[in-house]
């Protein structure tokens, strides 16, 4: 599941047991506040797109400095995995 994806289910788990516990019933939600939670995660999901996308549009990278970039996680990665086999043995 991506991360997109689990946020609003997350979030609706929250509302769910935060609304039980204030004593609401929750068998009773009418259609418009289904709706509106459709809106606010529809909403809230298309401004943080916009707010990454803005922030970002000054961040160049060229195709050089990104296999660069690559190649020092490979061996971070080849790296961390060394150290822990020398934990297990």
């Amino acid at each position: 599941m991506l991360a997109n994806q689990m946020f609003p289910t997350a979030l609706e788990v929250f509302i769910i047991v935060f609304v039980k516990d204030l004593g609401f019933d929750t068998d009773n939600v009418i259609e418009f506040t289904i709706d509106g939670m459709r809106i606010f995660y529809t909403l809230f999901t298309i401004i943080v797109i916009f707010a990454a996308i803005y922030l970002m549009k000054d961040y160049l990278i060229s195709e050089e400095r990104a296999n660069d970039i690559k190649e020092q996680l490979k061996l971070k990665n080849k790296l961390c995995h060394l150290e822990r086999k020398s934990y297990i043995h």
